[in-house]
């Protein structure tokens, strides 16, 4: 009977030390992407995609995400009046696939 106390024991203690490491983990990656380095940008940039084009005004704040084959990826937080984006936005669901769909810099 102490032996199954003993082993029932060691299960949980080792599927909680896994979920907290998990746990960890996750606010670790949160925290680094709310405080990662944030650029500013010096002059206007150019943007595409398969929708459409724009231009990203100076002074806009990027937040760096990752940089791999040449590129670097950042997010850009926009605040739109809640009318304003309820009328002008839906909710998609996600392409897990394919991933989220960048916009590119355009060069001039």
């Amino acid at each position: 009977m102490r032996k199954q106390e003993s082993a029932l024991r060691k299960v949980i203690g080792i599927t909680a030390l896994v979920a907290i490491t998990f746990f960890a983990g996750y606010l670790t990656a949160s925290w680094q992407f709310v405080y990662s380095t944030t650029y500013e940008l010096n002059e206007p940039l150019s943007i595409n995609s398969s929708q459409g084009s724009g231009v990203l005004p100076v002074g806009t704040e990027l937040h760096y995400q990752s940089m791999a084959h040449g590129e670097v990826d950042f997010y850009a937080f926009i605040r739109i009046p809640r009318e304003e984006a309820m009328a002008k936005t839906k909710e998609i669901e996600v392409d897990t696939y394919n991933g989220i769909k960048r916009l590119k810099s355009s060069a001039e």
